[in-house]
């Protein structure tokens, strides 16, 4: 029986629960088996702690379903993760599932899916998608990361917490660039607070004009 570990005990503490997968290349060659992930809950990303997998862009990750059917996921980028005062290192693979065949037109089902606010909607329309977001939050985020980027320089870290911080950032401007996940973006936030906050404490204390850093710890108490 496999040992839990350092990973397993914290994703089952959030209420996570790993599933197993096997990794193909794109012409079909089975790479590994018995694969342990953690899926999110919109099936858009995955969460795996064995960093040593060569996981490349358009490989398919599959398990197979209690019915005995695959359940596909093909890779659109696989982000190394390196350990956080949260998890210990792993990848962010974030996935789709495969394109449907189409053999005939078709008319099929609209589905409306809304998180926050919505406008005008385009009704019965076929092959269409409208997403409206409410992004207010994550607007905020990116500019916090923007002050990081570029005053990170006066932050009075050694060279491993620089290290660690932009790890952080990365991770968040990659989250921000295309279908954030909340889980992923207040997981790196907090970790960036974790490391930062005590320098950005004694920046404020002891510069005569503190300027950005006041709003930036402001921001990251109310962000994360």
């Amino acid at each position: 029986m496999r040992q839990s570990t350092v990973f397993d005990q914290i994703m089952d503490q959030r209420g996570g629960m790993a599933q197993l997968f096997e990794l193909r290349k794109p012409d079909g060659s089975k790479v590994a088996e018995g694969i342990r992930a953690y899926v999110t809950g919109d099936g858009s990303k995955m969460l795996i702690e064995d960093v040593k997998l060569p996981i490349q862009a358009d490989d398919e990750i599959t398990r197979e379903l209690p019915n005995g059917l695959p359940d596909c996921f093909i890779v659109q980028e696989c982000l190394y993760n390196p350990w956080t005062a949260f998890l210990p290192e792993h990848f962010i693979v974030k996935v789709r599932r495969p394109q449907p065949r189409q053999n005939t037109p078709s008319s099929s089902a609209i589905q409306n899916v809304f998180h926050g606010p919505v406008g005008n909607l385009a009704q019965n329309s076929s092959n269409f998608t409208q997403r409206s977001e409410a992004g207010a939050n994550l607007a905020e985020v990116g500019k916090v990361i923007e002050a990081f980027t570029k005053h990170l320089d006066e932050l009075p870290l050694d060279a491993r917490q620089k290290q660690k911080a932009e790890a952080q950032i990365a991770t968040l401007r990659t989250e921000l660039a295309d279908n954030p996940d909340a889980e992923i973006v207040t997981q790196a936030g907090r970790t960036l607070r974790n490391i930062t906050e005590g320098a950005v404490a004694s920046l404020i204390a002891t510069a005569a004009q503190p300027g950005v850093w006041h709003w930036v710890e402001r921001m990251m108490k109310t962000l994360f």
